[in-house]
């Protein structure tokens, strides 16, 4: 589990910390549009598997029902990454 979770939840957290510490997120013009952009689908990756894999794989020894709702959550990402793509200005044109 930690290769296949871990190792992409830390190295997504360790440049979400060093584009802050940095400040390397441009402040205005057609740059930044899409850093937010793909931070917004960063985002949801780590909301929706997070919890996922602790309802999984962590919750589920105790009910089988959880793991199945944490299954369902992270299928649900697919859903929420197209709704933030349909959000962008250049896509709604």
């Amino acid at each position: 589990i930690p290769s296949m979770i871990g190792f992409p939840l830390v190295y997504i957290l360790y440049v979400y910390y060093d584009v802050k510490k940095k400040n390397l997120l441009p402040t205005n013009g057609r740059t930044r549009e899409i850093a937010v952009f793909f931070s917004g689908i960063v985002a949801t990756f780590v909301i929706m598997w997070l919890p996922s894999i602790i309802l999984i794989f962590v919750v589920a020894m105790r009910s089988y029902w959880l793991s199945i709702i944490g299954g369902f959550f992270s299928h649900c990402q697919g859903l929420l990454s197209s709704a933030i793509s349909f959000g962008k200005p250049d896509i709604r044109q």
